[in-house]
C-alpha cells in the first residue's frame, strides 16, 4: 500500500541512513557502499568500550572516519606495547578521507545530498535550449572568417559619363556585324550620343539615329563647362547640301571656351568637309583633318573652342571608302568643366 513513485527526485534525501543520488562524476561502482561500511565499522559511539587486554596502559586511537575525533579508551594491559598510529602514506590518507566524507552523511540530521544542490548550470542550460529554439548562430559569428564581398569603388556623383557612337553607312547596314536589327543599328547600338553610368554601360539616349534626331554627315551637342547643361543641335547634312558646311562653321565660330563641343558623324562625312577645316581645328581637330576623312567613314571630335590644333580628342575609323569597319564607340567623363578620355 505504499504510494506510487511518480518522479525520482532523489538528489536530496532526509531519511535515516539515506543514500542520495550521486552526480555524473561518480564511478558507477560500489565505492560508496564500501566506504559506508568502513565508516560504520570505525564509528564506535560507546566510548566506554573495554578492550580485552589487561594492564595499566591506556590505549587511545582516533576513529578513522569521524570529523569529531571520537576517542576510544582501553584499560591497562601488560602486553600492550607503544601504539603506532597507523599508515600515513598518501593512498591511505585519501582512502580515510573518502570514507569519512561518504559515511559522515549518515551522521547528519536533515536533508542529505552528494551533489551540489546550488549548481545552476543545469537550469541555465535548459533555459538556453528553450530560449534558442528556432534561432541560429549570428552571421557575425558563423561568417567571421568569410571575406566580405568586394566593395565598389566610390565615384564622385558630380562626374558625368558620355558615350559617342559614330558609324559609316556600310558599317551600320552590314549584315556581317555582330547584331543588325535594322538599318539604324550595328554592334547592338544606334549611332548617337548617350549618357551612361558604371552600372548602365549602354547608357541613356541623348540623341541617336533610331530616334530620328541624328542624320547624315555631322551631328553636334555642347556641354556647358559651368553647369553641365547639355544642348543639342539639328543635324548638318553637308553631303546633301554644301551650304550646311557654312551653317555649321558659323555655329562653331559663335562658341567660346565655356562649352565642350562633341561632334560625331553618320553615313558620309567627307563630301564638302573642306569648308569645316578651320573651325574643327580651332576646337582641337588634327592638322590632317581634311585628308583623314574617307568616303562613308566614321568620325568623332571632342574639344573646346580655342583649344587649338591637335589638342582635342579625335577618333576616326574607315581606312578605305565604304569600309564595313567604319565604326567608333568612344567614352569620356566630364568633371568640373574638363573631359577625360576613357576608352574607344
Amino acid at each position: 500500500m505504499r504510494p506510487i513513485i511518480t518522479e525520482l527526485n532523489n538528489g536530496v534525501l532526509s531519511s535515516n541512513m539515506a543514500m542520495p543520488l550521486k552526480d555524473l562524476t561518480s564511478d558507477n561502482d560500489a565505492s560508496f557502499e564500501l566506504s559506508r561500511k568502513l565508516f560504520l565499522k570505525s564509528y564506535l559511539p560507546n566510548t566506554n568500550f573495554a578492550l580485552p587486554q589487561t594492564g595499566s596502559t591506556i590505549l587511545q586511537r582516533e576513529a578513522l572516519a569521524l570529523n569529531n575525533k571520537v576517542v576510544i579508551d582501553g584499560k591497562r594491559t601488560a602486553a600492550q606495547k607503544k601504539w603506532i598510529g597507523g599508515n600515513r602514506d598518501a593512498s591511505s590518507i585519501i582512502a580515510r578521507r573518502r570514507m569519512n566524507t561518504t559515511g559522515a552523511i549518515m551522521n547528519t540530521v536533515g536533508p542529505q545530498s552528494f551533489a551540489n544542490i546550488a549548481d545552476n548550470n543545469t537550469r541555465i542550460d535548459a533555459l538556453t535550449r528553450v530560449r534558442s529554439s528556432g534561432s541560429r548562430v549570428p552571421v557575425k559569428v558563423s561568417q567571421k572568417n568569410v571575406l566580405p564581398p568586394p566593395q565598389e569603388p566610390s565615384i564622385d556623383p558630380n562626374i558625368k559619363f558620355y558615350r559617342i557612337v559614330s558609324g559609316g553607312y556600310s558599317a551600320v547596314s552590314s549584315i556581317n556585324k555582330l547584331i543588325t536589327t535594322s538599318s539604324s543599328t550595328a554592334y547592338g547600338i544606334s549611332p548617337g550620343i548617350y549618357e551612361y553610368t558604371p552600372k548602365n554601360l549602354i547608357g541613356t539616349r541623348i540623341v541617336n539615329l533610331s530616334s530620328g534626331n541624328v542624320g547624315r554627315s555631322y551631328n553636334l551637342i555642347t556641354i556647358s563647362r559651368i553647369d553641365g547643361t547639355v544642348t543639342t543641335y539639328p543635324r548638318y547634312d553637308v553631303f546633301g547640301t554644301a551650304s550646311q558646311a557654312t551653317v555649321l562653321s558659323n555655329l562653331l565660330n559663335s562658341f567660346d571656351d565655356s562649352v565642350i563641343v562633341i561632334i560625331h558623324s553618320f553615313d558620309e562625312p567627307q563630301t564638302n568637309a573642306t569648308g569645316l577645316q578651320t573651325e574643327f581645328k580651332n576646337c582641337g581637330a588634327s592638322s590632317t583633318f581634311a585628308s583623314l576623312l574617307k568616303y562613308r567613314g566614321a568620325y568623332v571630335l571632342v574639344g573646346i573652342p580655342g583649344i587649338g590644333v591637335n589638342n582635342g580628342l579625335q577618333k576616326y575609323a574607315g581606312a578605305t571608302g565604304s569600309s564595313p569597319t567604319s565604326w567608333v564607340d568612344l567614352r569620356i567623363s566630364v568633371l568640373n568643366g574638363e573631359y577625360t578620355y576613357i576608352s574607344g
